[in-house]
Protein backbone atom coordinates (compact mmCIF):
# COMPACT_ATOMS: atom_id res chain seq x y z
CA UNK A 1 0.00 0.00 0.00
CA UNK A 2 1.17 3.70 -1.17
CA UNK A 3 1.03 7.12 0.77
CA UNK A 4 0.81 10.18 -0.04
CA UNK A 5 2.76 13.00 1.27
CA UNK A 6 2.57 16.90 0.49
CA UNK A 7 5.38 18.33 -1.16
CA UNK A 8 5.56 22.46 -1.07
CA UNK A 9 7.05 22.30 -4.66
CA UNK A 10 8.23 25.92 -4.05
CA UNK A 11 11.10 25.12 -1.97
CA UNK A 12 12.86 22.57 -3.98
CA UNK A 13 16.69 22.78 -3.90
CA UNK A 14 18.79 21.12 -6.31
CA UNK A 15 21.50 19.36 -3.87
CA UNK A 16 23.69 17.28 -6.94
CA UNK A 17 23.18 16.27 -10.43
CA UNK A 18 20.57 13.87 -9.10
CA UNK A 19 19.32 14.11 -5.58
CA UNK A 20 16.77 17.60 -4.86
CA UNK A 21 15.54 18.41 -1.69
CA UNK A 22 12.24 19.60 -1.08
CA UNK A 23 9.69 20.49 2.34
CA UNK A 24 7.31 18.34 3.19
CA UNK A 25 3.91 20.02 3.88
CA UNK A 26 2.83 19.42 7.48
CA UNK A 27 -0.33 21.10 9.85
CA UNK A 28 -0.92 22.21 13.10
CA UNK A 29 -2.58 20.31 15.84
CA UNK A 30 -3.11 22.11 19.14
CA UNK A 31 0.66 24.01 18.59
CA UNK A 32 2.35 20.50 17.71
CA UNK A 33 3.44 20.15 13.81
CA UNK A 34 2.01 17.16 12.24
CA UNK A 35 2.68 15.35 8.88
CA UNK A 36 -0.43 14.47 6.97
CA UNK A 37 -0.30 10.66 5.23
CA UNK A 38 -2.66 9.97 2.59
CA UNK A 39 -3.92 6.66 2.03
CA UNK A 40 -5.48 7.45 -1.54
CA UNK A 41 -4.47 10.05 -3.89
CA UNK A 42 -8.08 10.83 -4.15
CA UNK A 43 -8.12 11.79 -0.21
CA UNK A 44 -4.89 13.96 -0.91
CA UNK A 45 -6.86 16.07 -3.87
CA UNK A 46 -9.86 16.16 -1.46
CA UNK A 47 -7.49 18.13 0.98
CA UNK A 48 -4.61 19.90 -1.26
CA UNK A 49 -7.15 20.26 -4.64
CA UNK A 50 -7.01 18.23 -8.10
CA UNK A 51 -4.50 20.56 -10.01
CA UNK A 52 -1.22 19.59 -11.56
CA UNK A 53 1.43 20.78 -13.96
CA UNK A 54 3.56 23.26 -13.82
CA UNK A 55 3.10 26.29 -11.43
CA UNK A 56 1.62 24.41 -8.78
CA UNK A 57 2.36 24.48 -5.18
CA UNK A 58 1.66 21.33 -3.44
CA UNK A 59 1.86 17.80 -5.35
CA UNK A 60 1.92 14.46 -3.79
CA UNK A 61 4.95 12.08 -3.37
CA UNK A 62 4.09 8.26 -2.69
CA UNK A 63 5.56 6.27 -0.19
CA UNK A 64 5.82 3.16 1.34
CA UNK A 65 5.35 2.08 4.78
CA UNK A 66 8.86 1.65 5.70
CA UNK A 67 9.86 4.52 3.68
CA UNK A 68 7.24 6.59 5.78
CA UNK A 69 8.81 5.40 9.06
CA UNK A 70 12.18 6.45 7.85
CA UNK A 71 11.30 9.67 6.58
CA UNK A 72 8.99 11.09 9.49
CA UNK A 73 11.99 9.52 11.69
CA UNK A 74 14.57 12.07 10.23
CA UNK A 75 11.65 14.79 10.15
CA UNK A 76 11.38 13.83 14.12
CA UNK A 77 14.71 13.90 14.55
CA UNK A 78 15.17 17.58 12.88
CA UNK A 79 12.18 18.80 14.90
CA UNK A 80 9.74 19.19 11.63
CA UNK A 81 7.31 17.06 13.10
CA UNK A 82 6.04 15.48 16.36
CA UNK A 83 3.26 13.74 14.60
CA UNK A 84 1.27 12.26 11.91
CA UNK A 85 -2.17 11.57 11.06
CA UNK A 86 -3.39 9.83 8.62
CA UNK A 87 -6.38 11.02 5.92
CA UNK A 88 -6.95 13.84 7.26
CA UNK A 89 -10.28 16.23 5.92
CA UNK A 90 -10.79 19.79 5.76
CA UNK A 91 -13.28 21.11 8.56
CA UNK A 92 -13.42 24.84 6.90
CA UNK A 93 -10.80 27.15 4.56
CA UNK A 94 -8.38 27.07 7.08
CA UNK A 95 -9.11 23.64 9.53
CA UNK A 96 -8.95 20.46 9.18
CA UNK A 97 -10.28 17.28 11.04
CA UNK A 98 -9.66 13.59 11.68
CA UNK A 99 -11.50 10.36 12.58
CA UNK A 100 -8.13 9.57 14.93
CA UNK A 101 -5.47 11.39 16.84
CA UNK A 102 -2.32 12.17 15.43
CA UNK A 103 0.23 9.15 16.02
CA UNK A 104 3.58 10.97 17.27
CA UNK A 105 6.57 10.04 15.08
CA UNK A 106 8.11 7.66 17.53
CA UNK A 107 5.17 5.29 18.31
CA UNK A 108 4.58 5.08 14.30
CA UNK A 109 8.76 4.33 13.47
CA UNK A 110 8.02 1.50 16.41
CA UNK A 111 4.87 0.04 14.95
CA UNK A 112 6.85 0.00 11.53
CA UNK A 113 9.85 -1.58 13.45
CA UNK A 114 7.41 -4.32 15.18
CA UNK A 115 6.12 -5.44 11.90
CA UNK A 116 8.92 -5.24 9.47
CA UNK A 117 10.58 -8.95 10.03
CA UNK A 118 7.05 -10.83 9.69
CA UNK A 119 6.14 -8.78 6.13
CA UNK A 120 9.81 -8.94 5.00
CA UNK A 121 9.52 -12.73 5.52
CA UNK A 122 5.83 -12.81 4.08
CA UNK A 123 6.92 -11.07 1.21
CA UNK A 124 10.33 -13.08 1.04
CA UNK A 125 7.94 -16.45 0.63
CA UNK A 126 5.48 -14.86 -1.69
CA UNK A 127 8.29 -14.19 -3.98
CA UNK A 128 9.71 -17.51 -3.87
CA UNK A 129 6.38 -19.15 -4.32
CA UNK A 130 4.84 -17.06 -7.10
CA UNK A 131 7.61 -15.01 -8.63
CA UNK A 132 7.81 -11.44 -8.33
CA UNK A 133 5.23 -9.30 -9.86
CA UNK A 134 5.69 -5.70 -11.30
CA UNK A 135 4.17 -3.10 -8.68
CA UNK A 136 0.79 -1.76 -10.52
CA UNK A 137 0.90 -4.98 -12.09
CA UNK A 138 -2.65 -7.41 -12.18
CA UNK A 139 0.06 -9.89 -10.69
CA UNK A 140 0.96 -7.38 -8.07
CA UNK A 141 -2.80 -6.61 -7.19
CA UNK A 142 -3.21 -10.37 -6.74
CA UNK A 143 -0.64 -10.86 -4.61
CA UNK A 144 -0.98 -8.01 -1.86
CA UNK A 145 -5.10 -9.82 -2.03
CA UNK A 146 -3.61 -12.60 -1.24
CA UNK A 147 -1.21 -11.82 1.67
CA UNK A 148 -4.17 -9.25 2.53
CA UNK A 149 -5.16 -11.49 5.71
CA UNK A 150 -1.86 -12.33 6.68
CA UNK A 151 -0.74 -8.65 6.78
CA UNK A 152 -4.19 -7.85 8.73
CA UNK A 153 -3.23 -10.68 11.44
CA UNK A 154 0.81 -9.09 11.38
CA UNK A 155 -0.94 -5.34 11.99
CA UNK A 156 -3.15 -6.01 14.54
CA UNK A 157 -0.82 -8.36 16.58
CA UNK A 158 1.88 -5.38 16.25
CA UNK A 159 -1.42 -3.25 17.26
CA UNK A 160 -1.78 -5.63 20.63
CA UNK A 161 1.94 -5.20 21.99
CA UNK A 162 1.16 -1.36 20.75
CA UNK A 163 -1.51 -1.32 23.20
CA UNK A 164 0.83 -2.98 25.78
CA UNK A 165 3.66 -0.37 25.58
CA UNK A 166 1.92 2.13 26.73
CA UNK A 167 0.63 0.38 30.11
Amino acid sequence: MAYCVALNMTTVRIREARAAEVEKVTLDHESVPVLPVFTAEERFEDFFGRARGEGVRISPMATYPFELAQMIARMGANGEIEALVFDPVRASTDGWKSAREPIPVEDFVRFAEVIRPAVVKLVTESKGSFGLAPPGSEAFAKAMRRQLPQINNIVENARTRMSEWNT
